[in-house]
């Protein structure tokens, strides 16, 4: 099945749904949505999508130090990860999928509205990997693509 807006929506909803307010508090203690969160996104994106749900840990976690370290405020966050996650392809091994389903939920945790095609953002992920695009790329791209909500608990 596709990676489409509405599928992705209904993921995160039922999941993020079926948590705690203190359990959504957690996901993003910090500015950037940490492994665990990312790790637990994989199992049901694989479960719903049918790809597979491997996660390399130690590369995981250096792509979120990374991202950390690259978002300046929450606004950045969502551009932050995926080029973290982009720079590190063999942290999932269902790459496209997942890296559009962090770019979903970091926007949510931030408080954003992501409008981005999943494919524009698997294809960017895609141009980071080959080194044809860069942050400043990547942040403008998600400049043009997010909107804020708000206060929004995940």
């Amino acid at each position: 099945m596709p990676l489409e807006i509405p599928a992705l929506d209904a993921v995160l909803d039922e999941w993020l749904g079926g948590l705690s307010p203190a359990a959504r508090k957690e996901l993003s203690a910090g500015m950037i949505v940490n492994e665990e969160t990312l790790t637990a996104l994989a199992e049901r994106i694989r479960e719903r999508f049918g790809v597979s749900g491997v996660v390399r840990q130690a590369a995981l976690r250096a792509s979120v130090r990374e991202a950390e370290h690259l978002a300046e405020d929450m606004f950045e966050a969502p551009a932050a990860l995926v080029y973290a996650l982009a720079r590190n392809r063999s942290v999932f091994a269902a790459f496209a999928p997942m890296v559009v389903a962090a770019a979903f939920l970091q926007a949510r945790a931030s408080g954003l509205r992501l409008s981005a095609l999943p494919k524009s953002i698997a294809d960017m992920a895609e141009a980071v990997t080959a080194s044809d695009m860069s942050y400043e790329d990547v942040r403008a791209f998600f400049a043009s693509e997010t909107f804020p909500l708000g206060r929004v608990d995940c």
